[in-house]
């Protein structure tokens, strides 16, 4: 019967007189070795129970290490056990389960992974992070987990900063999240153990980037926008057979919504239910990350609700649409409005900034 335990090689002591534990697989008779790579003091070692004896210098993490290793390994002869793919030769044996889980690449592996990513904004900032790799690689693919190491992240990080005048730190930040992200899910496959995990001993670093909040005057502009009177203005200088003009009122009291709402994406505005709304509250699930939000819905948000009720939705913007085109909407709003895509929003949108909004207050 097929077997996996720990042992050490008691027969090739170093010149310190220390052996190595091992992985043992065996099978009618015959045993082939796998090191783990950790030495001891053969006179350290309880065969019985297949640990390290408190006598061993760091016996705690050594045991911790072959622990690990071993429940890593164990699980993988397991798996290959129970569904019949464990070959019958030790060796052969030895090799599967601790060669073919490694053989994916990294670059192979970032491909699954990536082709699984739905949203496509989401999925275009992971392509570009796999073509800086592939052309630092020179277009290799064999990068394996164990290549990078924090030495190849400083080399990585210097050759996207010396690409272009347009990379920055903060441009680098989100690649390098990218690979952490690859190497936790390899991780949670159980494809590479933590030792590999390069980013233990390496920092992403961050710049701060200027404030581009939009003045509070400049809001208060935006709330009392004269519909009637931006048409008169515009008819003065537009071509004299324009008749339809951009109902810049509707994507002002959209953004307007948005910003009662403490900054609620407009993705998840547009795409808003009836059944959303529970006791005066707005508790959904956010689409960016499928994490739950809940919402006090401020006497000023019901007010523009209730102004631009809908049917399919709890909102009309996207009633005269055919499809669900969000993005087709989006696009005209910000070319009405002029509003930037990366404009952070002045503050939690709280009782107390909205009457600031609103010259009801003032806020020292």
């Amino acid at each position: 019967m097929a077997k996996i335990k720990l042992g050490i090689d008691k027969y090739h002591p170093d010149e310190k007189g220390r052996v190595v534990v091992r992985l043992e697989f065996s099978s009618k008779s015959k045993m082939a070795p796998f090191s783990l790579e950790v030495k001891i003091k053969p006179e350290n070692w309880d065969k019985e129970n297949e640990t390290i004896l408190p006598t061993e210098p760091r016996f705690k993490s050594k045991n911790k290490i072959i622990e690990e290793c071993f429940e890593d390994y164990r699980n993988r002869f397991e798996e290959l056990y129970y569904t019949g793919k464990l070959p019958t030769d030790p060796y052969k044996m030895r090799d599967v389960v601790t060669k073919e889980k490694s053989e994916i690449t990294f670059l192979d592996y970032y491909k699954e992974k990536m082709s699984l990513i739905t949203n496509k904004h989401t999925k275009s900032i992971y392509k570009t992070t796999y073509n800086l790799i592939y052309k630092k690689e020179k277009g290799k693919n064999n990068l394996d987990f164990s290549d990078i190491t924090v030495g190849w992240l400083k080399s990585f990080s210097n050759y996207y900063l010396q690409r272009g005048e347009g990379n920055s730190i903060n441009g680098l930040g989100v690649n390098l999240r990218n690979i952490r992200k690859i190497f936790n899910d390899a991780i949670d496959d159980e494809l590479i153990s933590y030792d590999k995990y390069p980013f233990r001993r390496f920092k992403i670093k961050r710049t701060a980037t200027k404030h581009r909040n939009i003045p509070i005057e400049r809001l208060r502009e935006m709330l009392h926008f004269n519909q009637q009177e931006f048409i008169e203005r515009e008819k003065l200088t537009a071509n004299k057979h324009t008749s339809v003009f951009p109902n810049v009122q509707k994507y002002l009291d959209l953004f307007f919504l948005s910003f009662y709402l403490c900054g609620i994406n407009i993705k998840d505005l547009l795409f808003l239910k009836s059944e959303d709304i529970v006791n005066g509250q707005l508790s959904i699930l956010r689409a960016k990350t499928n994490t739950h939000i809940l919402l006090k819905i401020e006497p000023e948000a019901q007010t523009l609700m209730d102004k631009y009720k809908g049917k399919k939705y709890l909102l009309n913007f996207l009633d005269t649409y055919k499809t669900d085109d969000y993005k087709t909407f989006l696009s005209k709003m910000k070319a009405s409005i002029y509003i930037n895509r990366n404009l952070k929003k002045v503050s939690q949108a709280n009782r107390k900034v909205i009457d600031y909004l609103h010259g009801k207050i003032d806020i020292e």
